[in-house]
């Protein structure tokens, strides 16, 4: 279940938060500018940094890549992202920067393995935190741009939660209480009820309007198996 987890809510950092194999022998030029530093221009940076596999292979393993800091720019000469290999693993402090200059996001790897990261909105203001150096007790935050804690995941109890940017909650789930719930912006409870292993909704769900006053009760049988965001798959509906 905790790999699920990870999958679900930490897609985003899937891309620098694990040493890959490229999936295809395809190497981008590399060009030396001295002893310890080399450097990559590619175009579509944007692009490739997010939907382009090959590139983000790339980046992740250390296969084919010399000793030392590798930079890479973009189609317009600008700075994107650092590197750092040493015997065919990323090493040290690796940055990211957003195509007007700001520092994008911060990762630190030890023998192959992303331990931490952060990242920023262009203010330089801090979007979200990661430490994954016990991966059974990684811990993942996001933060609103006003420094308002927007979610939270601790893979420790397997469990997450979210809040409105006024710092009112927003929704919970542990699996170790099997409890999931939901709150209107205005504090009100919206929605609540069991889960088996902390995922498939189970038993009595229960819907509230922002008054607080119970609107809807969906029952949901032993096997179910929808997931605790989709109320699909009840057995019976009760309305009030």
């Amino acid at each position: 279940m905790k790999k699920a987890l990870l999958l679900f809510l930490a897609t985003p950092l899937l891309a620098f938060a694990q040493d890959a194999t490229s999936l295809w022998d395809i190497d981008y030029p590399i060009e030396k500018i001295n002893e310890t530093t080399y450097k990559v221009q590619v175009t579509n940076f944007d692009s490739l940094h997010t939907s382009e596999t090959t590139f983000l292979s790339f980046m992740n393993t250390g296969k084919n890549k010399p000793n030392g800091t590798l930079l890479v720019f973009d189609e317009n000469g600008a700075k994107r992202r650092k590197a750092i290999y040493e015997n065919g693993v990323r090493v040290g402090k690796h940055q990211r920067w957003y195509d007007t200059g700001e520092l994008y996001s911060e990762t630190t790897w030890k023998s192959g393995k992303c331990h931490s990261s952060e990242g920023f909105y262009k203010s330089g203001k801090i979007k979200h935190t990661g430490d994954y150096e016990d991966p059974d007790n990684s811990v993942y935050k996001s933060y609103y741009e006003n420094g308002q804690l927007k979610s939270g995941t601790d893979w420790s109890n397997n469990s997450d939660k979210s809040w409105y940017e006024n710092g009112n909650p927003k929704s919970e789930r542990n699996s170790k209480s099997n409890i999931y719930k939901e709150w209107h912006e205005n504090g009100q409870i919206k929605t609540e009820g069991k889960t088996q292993r902390g995922w498939n909704r189970i038993g009595t769900w229960k819907y509230y309007n922002e008054a607080g006053e119970l609107t809807r009760e969906l029952t949901y049988k032993d096997g179910n198996v929808s997931w605790y965001g989709d109320e699909k798959g009840y057995d019976s509906e009760k309305k009030y």
